[in-house]
């Protein structure tokens, strides 16, 4: 892996706004998140993003927010976007990014951490379960 792991800024906004529409065309489906919406997320005490950066580029990012978890009376975590574009996968890019927030995470002294994928997703479920993840539990969703 030749990509650098960092804190996500203000700054990155465009780039992960970019990666989060290429994920969501890879599902054939489109994302409307802007800019605005991504530094408004990075500019709150509970949430942040790490970004991969080969060169001037970012080619990942994953994002994560904390909530209050009544069943542990502590704080727990969810990975919202777990994103390495299509032609950096398979040089260890994602492993080392969730694991850089997974340290992050456990810094802050959550409770749990829970991270989701498609059910059609079977390379991002081996690499969940390789990091330590197990099936817990069904995600059921309704759009609005």
């Amino acid at each position: 892996m030749n990509a650098t792991i960092r804190a996500a800024g203000a700054g990155d906004a465009v780039a992960i706004a970019g990666l989060i529409r290429e994920m969501a065309a890879t599902f054939g489906e489109s994302s409307p998140v802007e800019p605005a919406w991504v530094e408004a997320f990075l500019a709150r005490d509970d949430a942040g993003a790490f970004v991969a950066d080969d060169g001037d580029a970012a080619v990942g990012v994953v994002t994560w927010f904390l909530f209050p978890g009544l069943y542990h009376a502590a704080h727990c975590a969810t990975v919202d976007e777990a994103i390495v574009t299509a032609g950096h996968r398979g040089r260890g890019i994602g492993t080392a990014l969730l694991r850089r927030t997974m340290a992050h995470l456990e810094g802050l002294g959550v409770a749990e951490i829970g991270i989701s994928t498609g059910l059609e997703n079977e390379g991002a479920q081996r690499l969940y379960r390789r990091l330590g993840f197990t099936d817990a539990s069904l995600l059921l969703e309704r759009h609005l």
